[in-house]
């Protein structure tokens, strides 16, 4: 099994793909605690698509 990344490599992935630079280390601090914020709701959209659910809140789509 593939190990899981952890959102800091995730962050410096997108700091590297999309040249990043903050003013100060407050502000990046900022930035990637937003961005884990984000990668949080990605991934646990991406589970609910995974076990058949309709992840924007319409269970209409589940499996039987």
């Amino acid at each position: 099994m593939a190990e899981s990344k952890l959102p800091e490599d995730h962050w410096n992935e997108f700091k590297t793909k999309y040249p990043k630079s903050y003013k100060n280390e407050e502000e990046e601090q900022m930035r990637f605690k937003i961005f884990k914020d984000n990668l949080k709701n990605v991934e646990e959209h991406n589970k609910k698509i995974r076990f058949g659910h309709d992840a924007r809140g319409n269970e209409s789509n589940e499996r039987l």
